[in-house]
C-alpha cells in the first residue's frame, strides 16, 4: 500500500469506531523518522513491526535481505515511540535458538523496557514455495506452529 493511500485510510478510520493495525517490517519506518511523525496523529492506529529473525544473519536467511538491514525495524520502533505511536514488536523465531530468543528479548528491552510486555513471538507456517527457498538457505525450524 502507498503512502498516500495508507493516509486516506487512516483519516477514514480516525471517523469511525475501529482502530487500524499496520504491520510493516519497519525497513521504510526505520528509514524515515517523518513517516512515524505522519503517523502520529492517528490516535485510531497500533502498528505492528514484524522483526524477521533474531541476528542480521537469520533476516538474511529468512528474508534475502542485506544483514546490514536488520536494525531498520528497530529503529522503526524508536522513531514510532519518540512520536507517540502505538506499537509493538513481533519476532519471527521459528528458526531462531534460545540464545537467539533471548539476545533479541535483550535488545529490545534496551530500547525500551516496555517493549517486551506486548512483544509476540511468531512461528511461521511454512507454505511448500517459502519452505523450499528456506531449505534452499539451509535453515531448520526450531519453533514449529502447534
Amino acid at each position: 500500500m502507498g503512502r498516500d493511500h495508507l493516509f486516506e485510510l487512516l483519516d477514514l478510520v480516525e471517523q469511525s469506531v475501529y482502530t487500524y493495525i499496520l504491520e510493516t517490517n519497519g525497513m521504510t519506518l526505520g528509514h524515515d523518522k517523518n513517516f512515524a511523525e505522519q503517523l502520529s496523529r492517528y490516535h485510531k492506529l497500533h502498528v505492528r513491526v514484524s522483526i524477521k529473525g533474531t541476528n542480521a544473519d537469520e533476516f538474511h536467511k529468512l528474508t534475502g535481505a542485506q544483514p546490514s538491514a536488520y536494525h531498520l525495524p528497530f529503529k522503526g520502533l524508536v522513531h514510532l515511540m519518540d512520536a507517540g505511536v502505538s506499537c509493538n514488536a513481533c519476532v519471527s523465531i521459528s528458526f531462531s535458538s534460545q540464545a537467539g530468543i533471548q539476545a533479541v528479548k535483550k535488545r529490545l528491552y534496551n530500547l525500551r523496557p516496555g517493549l517486551l510486555k506486548s512483544l509476540e513471538l511468531e512461528k511461521i507456517k511454512l507454505f511448500p514455495k517459502v519452505a523450499k527457498r528456506l531449505a534452499g538457505a539451509n535453515l531448520k525450524r526450531t519453533h514449529s506452529v502447534n
